[in-house]
């Protein structure tokens, strides 16, 4: 599986100094009150973390209207996932793609079998039906919305078709980037229907939002019998002191005046972005949340080329490849000035690529 964000790499590949990475889909702030959270945690590193996160998870239950035994926290929530597969076993297992790569490996590391739903390519939208009738026969559908990388965003009342389809199967709807999306006029997030579908597991992710993706510090929310199934499947003290401490602070800012201005930050920023890389670069650019995925089928250029050719100048970006779709780049959304540098560097790539 790739991921983005390995600068340290490309610095050393390419002989730079540093680099603008827009291949992690990261914000580019940390919400007030870190430095002491963080400085708690490293007053507690003497004694061992609560192995079970028994605090956190507690405050986020109560955050979430839910019951403790209805959340499990873990080292990101990739960790839950694989710690997810390790408790089911070998199964069939449908995913939405091109998606996260990490669904299908935890799915075949573990003995199961995946196939895939294929969005349709250009749009990238989603047929409910023609989903649910692929559901037929399998154990459990993994479906991120927001998705990554197509920026696909489903509503809650249109996922609740899904899940009444499922039957028995597991439906594992990972909110990563829910956060950027969230409004007071529509609901996106299927978080609060945990009671009311036992086949639902909600992945949910505070890397992207609060930008700590050094740290590691995610959860899932389920039934309290599935739960308990990850959470046996869980490395002990896998959430080291730092982390269980600056999550308690997360936890109280999810509903801050800083998570409004972030989202607001992010919306301008990426209507912004679109519109320059339509004006100056001719590109076609579709996002919900702080990524894009940009179109470039039209230009005579590769994506691994693009992504090559902005590396040697110190922009990563995501060659979209590794997600499965040729012609394509996914780009972060960062600050106005360094969304600028990569315009005009895409700008001036194209331009000597026609000449």
């Amino acid at each position: 599986v790739v991921h983005g964000g390995n600068t340290q790499q490309a610095i050393e590949r390419y002989g730079l100094d540093d680099v603008l990475d827009f291949s992690a889909n990261i914000h580019w702030t940390t919400p007030p009150g870190m430095q002491d959270a963080v400085e708690r945690g490293i007053k507690a590193m003497r004694h061992y973390p609560e192995p079970d996160s028994r605090r956190l998870t507690q405050r986020l239950a109560d955050s979430l209207g839910l019951e403790s035994n209805q959340i499990c926290v873990g080292n990101g929530s990739i960790e839950l996932i694989y710690a997810l597969m390790r408790s089911l076993g070998e199964c069939k297992a449908l995913v939405v793609s091109p998606t996260f790569g990490e669904y299908r490996r935890a799915v075949e590391v573990c003995g199961g079998v995946v196939c895939n739903y294929w969005l349709e390519s250009g749009n990238w939208e989603l047929n409910i039906t023609e989903l649910q009738a692929a559901m037929a026969g399998v154990d459990l559908v993994f479906l991120c919305n927001p998705n990554n990388p197509t920026g696909g965003l489903l509503t809650r009342e249109e996922l609740i078709p899904i899940l009444e389809q499922a039957g028995n199967a597991l439906v594992v709807v990972d909110e990563a980037f829910i956060d950027y999306v969230e409004s007071a006029g529509q609901v996106y997030s299927v978080i609060e229907l945990i009671s009311r579908f036992p086949n639902l597991l909600v992945l949910r992710s505070f890397t992207k939002f609060f930008a700590i993706p050094g740290l590691r510090l995610g959860y899932a929310a389920g039934a309290a019998g599935m739960i308990e199934r990850i959470r046996n499947g869980q490395d002990p003290w896998s959430v080291n002191c730092i982390a269980q401490s600056v999550g308690m602070l997360l936890v109280e800012q999810q509903t801050s005046a800083y998570c409004d201005q972030v989202r607001q930050q992010v919306r301008e920023e990426r209507e912004a972005l679109q519109a320059a890389l339509m004006n100056e670069c001719s590109l076609t650019a579709r996002g919900t949340a702080n990524f894009l995925l940009i179109d470039i089928t039209t230009t005579g250029e590769t994506s691994a080329g693009i992504a090559e050719k902005l590396a040697m100048q110190g922009i990563l970006v995501r060659d979209c490849a590794s997600f499965g779709i040729s012609g394509q780049i996914r780009v972060a959304v960062r600050r106005q000035q360094e969304n600028s540098k990569l315009v005009r560097a895409l700008a001036a790539l194209l331009q000597n690529g026609r000449r």
